[in-house]
């Protein structure tokens, strides 16, 4: 492991020119805030330079990443490939916010889908008269659509993922 600092005025290039095929840079951030970490886990202190840890394998940075979790839960590390920031992170540590799986996404969106028709029904059964379960209808199909969206996203996120893993 090597610490690298991002921003060097001395440096020619960015510190993505340090990088080479097969080194993961990892970054700690702030669970709650996502505000930049040291090395340590500590946070930066002023005119404190930003940096990045950098692994030669991922298993290493892997290993690196749930050791930091578990000694400082209130961290989050993200673990990267050679081109750094460009993509979403390979792996993520520590994240405390929802993150459902894309199953969960299309179950609920079926579910919003679901819960419309009888809405619908009732209203056309009234011929009219209960405009408000249509307009919640109207609603959850919006909703629907928003899930299903999310969830083939995540689909198509982690297909990416595991394609650049391989």
């Amino acid at each position: 492991m090597r610490v690298l600092q991002l921003y060097d005025p001395q440096r020619k290039g960015t510190w993505l020119d340090q990088l080479s095929p097969g080194e993961y840079p990892a970054f700690l951030r702030d669970g709650k805030t996502c505000a930049e970490r040291d090395a340590d886990g500590n946070p930066l202190r002023r005119n404190q330079a930003s940096v990045c840890l950098v692994f030669s394998s991922l298993q290493e940075a892997r290993q690196f990443g749930e050791q930091k979790i578990r000694e400082r839960p209130d961290l989050r590390c993200d673990i990267y490939d050679h081109e750094g920031l460009s993509r979403p992170p390979l792996y993520t540590f520590g994240e405390k916010e929802w993150n459902p799986t894309p199953r969960t996404l299309l179950l609920v969106a079926a579910g919003c889908a679901a819960a419309s028709l009888p809405l619908f029904f009732w209203d056309w059964s009234r011929r009219g008269e209960v405009v408000l379960a249509s307009v919640i209808g109207i609603n959850l199909v919006a909703a629907a659509l928003r899930f299903l969206f999310w969830g083939l996203g995540t689909l198509d996120s982690r297909r990416e993922q595991r394609k650049r893993l391989a």
